[in-house]
């Protein structure tokens, strides 16, 4: 017998009550998703006009995708690839975001981690390092030539 779905208790259907809470959590987590993505830092923004519409090696990204019980910066469903920005208050939380690592790579995703720095400092390497990582048969561009 497989197993049961993550919402359903082994020895029986969910109760209407569980049911209802579950909607409850599923409507608060689009809300969520919605205002941090309404609240996107400048590196969150650069790094999406990227990644969006499949600007970026045809592959499709989603922005705060509900993982585990996290929200992932960017994800990638179809490689299960997530990537995370981290800002100034990361050396604040790196315990945290250790841990939300390991939940999320527990479940099969393979977390990439940049900072906001990279983004706006230097994407070209960001996106040499996506493509390394997502493409690796492709090769990596050139760097841009220095201003």
């Amino acid at each position: 017998m497989p197993d049961p779905s993550p919402g359903r208790e082994k020895d029986g259907p969910r109760s209407r009550s569980e049911r209802e809470d579950e909607g409850l959590w599923e409507r608060s987590s689009t809300g969520r998703a919605r205002r941090l993505r309404a609240d996107a830092t400048l590196a969150e923004k650069m790094l999406w006009h990227e990644l969006r519409d499949r600007k970026f090696h045809d592959l499709k990204f989603r922005r705060q995708q509900p993982v585990e019980r996290y929200f992932a910066d960017f994800a990638c469903v179809s490689a299960r690839v997530v990537i995370e920005l981290d800002g100034w208050s990361h050396e604040h939380t790196a315990d945290y975001d250790a841990r939300r690592t390991e939940v999320i790579e527990r479940d099969g995703w393979l977390v990439v981690r940049f900072t906001n720095e990279d983004v706006i400092e230097h994407m070209w390497w960001v996106l040499a390092e996506l493509t390394r990582l997502l493409k690796p048969d492709l090769p990596v561009p050139p760097h841009p030539p220095t201003r």
